[in-house]
């Protein structure tokens, strides 16, 4: 995969998988996503949640009114574990195993039509008219032209600006780059009080 329309490295779980549980971009409390921890793993269709917040009990009623009702009705929630200032919580995503599948080989655009649609809601953000960050859009449609990109496709963009071959682009047919374990792994001990 070629990682091309933004130089570092960006969260691939925040991109798309995060979208999938229905919370909000915009939270109370900062908000962080990971796909290894522990026991816990994407591979087994688990995604992690980190909150870093300064009172669990004011968190905890935010979590009661604002979290909780949207990863119940989704089935997601599996564990809680409450550390100083941090709160994880491990999701089970297995409703969404077929588009996890196509996230771990880095083939976003053949994830399902309501993976993109919620992918794409999460992500819009309004600036005289609903606008995407490019690497999201492009990620999820290369083939797509796009007005921010001159008029053409990310693929062929990617290849006119980068000296890439187009047909080479087009046989890999993705311009998102896999995610990078290391980066993407949670580094905290599960000695906090599991609920």
């Amino acid at each position: 995969m070629v990682e091309i329309l933004k130089g570092a490295y960006w969260s691939k779980s925040e991109a798309f998988l995060l979208p999938l549980t229905g919370l909000s971009r915009t939270q109370k409390y900062q908000m962080t996503s990971f796909l290894y921890w522990e026991d816990y793993s994407i591979d087994n269709f688990q995604l992690i949640l980190r909150f870093k917040h300064d009172n669990l009990v004011e968190f905890v009623k935010y979590c009661r009114k604002t979290v909780f009702p949207i990863l119940d009705s989704g089935g997601y929630l599996i564990e809680i574990y409450d550390f100083e200032n941090e709160t994880v919580m491990v999701l089970d995503m297995s409703v969404w195993g077929m588009d996890i599948e196509m996230f771990l080989r880095g083939k976003y655009s053949k994830m399902s039509r309501d993976a993109k649609d919620m992918i794409t809601e999460y992500h819009t953000f309004y600036d005289r008219g609903p606008k995407i960050l490019i690497e999201i859009s492009a990620a999820l449609e290369p083939t797509q032209k796009f007005s921010a990109l001159g008029g053409v496709s990310a693929l062929e963009y990617a290849a006119d600006n980068y000296g890439l071959d187009l047909a080479e682009l087009k046989k890999v047919g993705e311009l998102g780059g896999i995610f990078d374990k290391e980066k993407e792994t949670l580094e905290c001990k599960s000695e906090g009080v599991k609920e």
